[in-house]
């Protein structure tokens, strides 16, 4: 158990130290000169298509739908032998507005994703979060509670880990799921931290 929480805690510090660096002075644009006002940025929904593991999408697939990355660094990926490659994006259309999205390859293929948003805002009341149960899968806690305002996924092998984070006001819940099943969450007062 110790093991999973650690997982999840290096996978959210890692998205939260690239977010840190984000500028969302330019996070939502839209082009006047298209009449279906196509989003510019990274969609919730292109963030979505990216695959991970061994026949996970390519740094160069990533590349062609994301655009320049702002950040590039080295990190380390629960499970894998070698270092990692991240990319971070902050240019995000409406969908992801204030986020950072960050994908993670080794040798060329994407391993690990993950996004940090300061925007979105949950109602997430006591009787939502008991409701949610150990051995739910991530499908179902984003149906009950919706689009995380942070999120971590990372797939070496067999190994699938996945955090999911929402906040509202003073109060930051975490969901950490092993192989799509809920396996810790947690509820924490962000202004007792102070």
């Amino acid at each position: 158990m110790k093991r999973i929480l650690t997982i999840g805690i290096t996978l959210l510090a890692s998205l939260s130290l690239a977010a840190c660096s984000s500028d969302t002075s330019s996070s939502s644009k839209t082009s006047s000169n298209s009449s279906s006002k196509k989003e510019i940025g990274v969609t919730l929904s292109q963030y979505n298509s990216v695959k991970l593991g061994d026949n996970g999408t390519t740094k160069k697939q990533v590349k062609k739908m994301f655009g320049k990355a702002t950040i590039e660094t080295e990190t380390e990926v629960p499970g894998a032998t070698k270092k990692a490659t991240q990319y971070s994006w902050n240019k995000v259309a409406s969908s992801l507005k204030g986020a950072t999205v960050n994908v993670d390859f080794i040798d060329g293929v994407a391993v690990g994703k993950g996004y940090v948003s300061a925007s979105i805002s949950h109602k997430i009341s006591d009787a939502k979060y008991k409701a949610v149960q150990t051995g739910t899968t991530v499908k179902d806690v984003k149906k009950q509670l919706g689009t995380p305002e942070g999120e971590s996924i990372s797939k070496i092998g067999s190994m699938n880990a996945q955090d999911l984070s929402y906040v509202q006001g003073t109060k930051s819940v975490s969901f950490s799921f092993m192989n799509d099943k809920l396996v810790t969450k947690s509820k924490t007062d962000l202004s007792e931290s102070n």
